[in-house]
């Protein structure tokens, strides 16, 4: 079974493995600077299509308060 892990976020990443075997890693493409980064969904779905996963696993990121 090939699975795909999404780290979400303007530095997150994602891979794409089977049990044992890594077989792509990627940080997550971005168009823009600054404020006006955001995520490129389309390179991001190619990716993502190209790899073929049969399942998938996204972070549930939360907020981080501050101590």
């Amino acid at each position: 079974m090939r699975w795909l892990g999404i780290d979400p976020g303007m530095n997150g990443a994602a891979a794409l493995f089977e049990p044992g075997n890594m077989i792509s890693l990627i940080d997550l493409p971005t168009l823009g600077d600054g404020s006006k980064r955001e995520i490129d969904c389309g390179a991001l779905m190619k990716w993502i299509l190209l790899g073929k996963p049969d399942q998938a696993v996204i972070e549930n990121v939360t907020a981080m308060p501050s101590i």
